[in-house]
C-alpha cells in the first residue's frame, strides 16, 4: 500500500473524490485515473465484496479484448487493498430525442449480456423474490401515511391490491434467467473514448440476473434526470440490437415486477414532504405495473 500511496502522491493532479464508501479516486499525470480502496477504511465493511468483484471483472476481462471496458494499466488487489489504474476518458452526455444515442448505449448493454457470467460470480444465484407478511404491512402502512398527507387523492383500495398480489405475481412472473449484468448502468458510468466507442465503468455490481434490470434501471435514471423514454421504445430498440434470446413481452414484465418491488417496498421511505405531482408519478406507476402484471398473469 505504501508504494501505491506513494505513487499516487507524485503523480496526482487533483483528488476527484472521496466515495462514501470509502473508495478515493485521483486524477493522475499523462491522462489516467487511479482508484484506491483501503478495506480499514470503508464506512461499511459489506461494501469491500463489490470492490473485490470489479478487480476481478476486469482482471478476467481486459484482456479479452471487450472493447467496451476502459483501457486498464494497473489492476491489483490484497485482503486489504484494491489498486486499479486506468486511462482517462471523457464523459458521455445524454442527448435527447437523439434516436442514435439510444441504439448506441443499448447496442453495448447488449454486449454485456451476452458474455458469459464469469465463474467468480457463478454462487450468486438468482432468487424469486419474496416479502415475509411483517414487512409487507410495514410497506402498506408506509404507503398509507404518505398518501394520507394529500387527503383523498390516492387509491387505498389500489394500496391494498399491490398489498395482496406482490408475493403471488413474484411467485408466478419471476423469471430465474440469468445473463451478465452490469448492475448500475446509467450515464455516469459511461464514457466516451477518442474513436466515439462508448465504454462503461464502475464494475463494482456486476454480476448474474436478467437483461431487464438493466434497462429498467438505465430508464429509471434518465427519468430522474428529466429525460423520458418509453418502456416500449426502449425495449424495441433493446431486443432489435441484442442477440440474447429475451422476447419483448420478457422484458416487459420483468421490468414491470421489479418496479413494482422496489416501488411498493422503498418508496414509501423516501416520499413523506413531497409534492402531490412527485407523489403521483411513483403511485401512478406503480398501480401500473400492478395492472400490467396482473393481465399478464390472468387475473385481475
Amino acid at each position: 500500500m505504501t508504494d501505491f500511496e506513494r505513487y499516487i502522491a507524485a503523480h496526482a493532479i487533483r483528488k476527484n473524490t472521496i466515495g462514501k464508501s470509502g473508495a478515493d479516486v485521483y486524477e493522475l499525470e499523462n491522462g489516467r485515473i487511479a482508484k484506491h480502496v483501503c478495506r480499514d477504511k470503508l464506512a461499511d465493511n459489506s461494501l469491500w465484496d463489490s470492490y473485490v468483484r470489479e478487480c476481478q471483472f476486469y482482471s478476467s476481462h481486459v484482456s479479452k479484448g471487450c472493447h467496451f471496458l476502459p483501457e486498464i494499466y494497473h489492476c491489483c488487489g490484497s485482503e486489504d487493498e484494491i489498486q486499479i489504474i486506468m486511462k482517462k476518458y471523457r464523459p458521455l452526455y445524454w442527448q435527447d430525442g437523439k434516436e442514435e444515442m439510444l441504439e448506441r448505449v443499448f447496442a453495448v448493454l447488449g454486449e454485456i449480456h451476452n458474455l458469459p457470467i464469469p465463474r467468480f460470480l457463478w454462487e450468486k444465484k438468482a432468487e424469486n423474490p419474496y416479502y415475509d407478511p411483517n414487512t409487507l404491512a410495514q410497506c402498506l402502512e408506509g404507503w398509507q401515511s404518505v398518501v394520507k398527507e394529500h387527503g383523498q387523492v390516492f387509491s387505498q383500495d389500489d394500496l391494498y391490491r399491490v398489498w395482496e398480489n406482490i408475493n403471488a405475481l413474484n411467485k408466478s412472473l419471476y423469471s430465474p434467467r440469468e445473463w451478465c449484468c452490469h448492475g448500475d448502468f446509467h450515464m455516469e458510468n459511461l464514457l466516451e473514448a477518442e474513436d466515439g466507442r462508448i465504454l462503461v465503468c464502475d464494475w463494482q455490481s456486476v454480476g448474474p440476473g436478467h437483461a431487464a434490470g438493466d434497462i429498467s434501471f438505465f430508464l429509471s435514471r434518465l427519468a430522474a434526470d428529466g429525460c423520458r423514454i418509453s418502456r416500449e421504445r426502449a425495449v424495441k430498440t433493446y431486443c432489435r440490437l441484442s442477440s440474447t434470446d429475451v422476447a419483448e413481452k420478457e422484458i416487459s414484465v420483468q421490468m414491470s415486477l421489479a418496479n413494482l418491488n422496489t416501488s411498493f417496498v422503498f418508496w414509501h421511505c423516501y416520499l413523506h414532504g413531497s409534492s402531490q405531482k412527485r407523489v403521483w408519478e411513483i403511485f401512478s406507476a406503480m398501480v401500473g405495473d400492478l395492472d400490467f402484471l396482473l393481465e399478464a398473469r390472468g387475473f385481475h
